[in-house]
């Protein structure tokens, strides 16, 4: 017979606060920022995906492979020009997963609908994000990226069995990850279907 653990409850309270509270702070510093041109914006936000967005799902990815799951990364690019200079940024990147094993299913499966949606958006100095699976489809809401603080690695200590526990970060975009990944995964052991 299993025993409740009141632990496991505080520990997922006390993260859901911290989650919070870093999501607070990271908004205000982004509200704060001053308005760039939408060279400069997008160039941030290209940074933004290069530097936190692409290496944690990298290390996600690599974390899912050990564990014979597959998972497929689209970046979308555009190219931006000012004054004869022209770049390529970045403005989408499709984390897909199907949450069935490699040695199963090959990923590239049509009826594989389960993917998180990281983007941009005119106007916006932060990135946004919405995930969409088999069952459901969120509503886009801002990605706040923020570096590791105090909060992130009192929550990494508390969390270390767990396996996000080789992520860089504990951000709004890990926990976003964690989120989606956990929904494919209760789909996949419950079998749910739309009624």
């Amino acid at each position: 017979m299993h025993n409740y653990d009141t632990a496991e409850t505080e520990d997922l309270i006390h993260e859901h606060l911290e989650r919070t509270q870093l999501y607070s702070q990271a908004k205000t510093k982004t509200d704060s920022q001053t308005k760039h041109s939408e060279y400069q914006l997008k160039h941030h936000l290209h940074e933004q995906f290069t530097h936190v967005v692409l290496p944690h799902l990298d290390q996600v990815k690599v974390l899912l492979a050990e564990h014979d799951f597959a998972v497929e990364v689209d970046i979308l690019k555009e190219q931006l020009s000012e004054q004869q200079a022209v770049s390529e940024v970045i403005y989408q990147v499709v984390f897909k997963f199907s949450g069935i094993s490699q040695s199963d299913t090959p990923l590239n499966e049509s009826t594989n609908n389960n993917q998180l949606v990281i983007f941009t958006q005119a106007n916006n100095h932060f990135l946004m994000c919405r995930y969409k699976t088999n069952l459901v489809v969120s509503q886009s809401q801002p990605l706040f990226v923020f570096d590791d603080d105090q909060g992130a690695s009192n929550n990494l200590r508390r969390c270390a069995n767990r396996w996000h526990e080789c992520t860089t970060d504990f951000s709004e975009l890990t926990s976003v990850v964690q989120d989606f990944i956990s929904l494919v995964f209760i789909q996949k052991r419950t079998n749910l279907s739309r009624i």
